[in-house]
């Protein structure tokens, strides 16, 4: 983990030396919701946290480089599940780990924060890749693609604020604890797809980076 930590940092560092543009630093933090066994298809049934730094990477105006290093925590219980035959499952667990992504983001209008009364908001979509470390019986780490959207705000020409919703498809299926070996000895689940979970957070930036700024002939992509 703190190789893959120190690779990541040495990476922020290379993309500003190249960039174009503004590099913000900050915390991030929300809600989380469990999808798998004991919760197929409620979102935020019964929540839990999650919290890290993230740092943004703006090109262009539209695009921009976003990486995040985060502890994440979910929780469930079948005697809240909606489904009658997961809350006789007799099932609860939480887990907590950390994640680790890497990924892009799409603004759907032009965003400066160095011209906060013009170009001061913007709605985004993003997509990326993230290392989860769900130790398990079976790998130390594994894979989640994460996709969603949200809406960011520029509070001066240093501070940024946004909000937005997540989705990760995974791919360990432990989650919530609950080993393959027991679908059928146990009879705890009849879904044998990968658990998923879902985040709405919140995140602050700072600009720690300001480089010259992009040809003019991309000041409107």
């Amino acid at each position: 983990m703190k190789k893959i930590i120190f690779i990541l940092l040495s990476f922020i560092l290379a993309f500003d030396l190249v960039a174009q543009e503004d590099g913000n630093l900050g915390i991030m933090f929300g809600g989380t919701s469990y999808f798998g066994e004991i919760n197929q298809y409620i979102p935020f049934i019964n929540p839990s946290y999650m919290g890290g730094i993230v740092y943004r990477q703006q090109f262009k105006y539209r695009y921009g480089l976003r990486i995040g290093i985060n502890f994440v925590s979910l929780k469930g219980n079948s005697l809240q599940a909606m489904d009658r035959y997961e809350r006789t499952l007799n099932q609860n667990f939480m887990n907590i780990f950390g994640e680790i992504h890497i990924g892009g983001d799409f603004n759907f209008r032009r965003f400066d924060l160095n011209k906060p009364k013009h170009y001061f908001y913007t709605p985004y979509i993003f997509g990326g890749v993230s290392f989860i470390n769900v130790p398990d019986p079976y790998n130390a780490f594994d894979f989640a693609f994460p996709v969603g959207f949200g809406i960011k705000y520029a509070m001066s020409k240093k501070l940024m604020l946004g909000v937005e919703l997540a989705y990760y498809w995974t791919y360990t299926d432990y989650l919530d604890k609950i080993l393959a070996d027991d679908y059928s000895s146990l009879q705890h689940s009849y879904n044998t797809n990968p658990d998923s979970y879902m985040v709405i957070g919140v995140f602050l930036t700072y600009q720690v980076f300001r480089n010259k700024p992009p040809c003019p002939v991309y000041t409107y992509f």
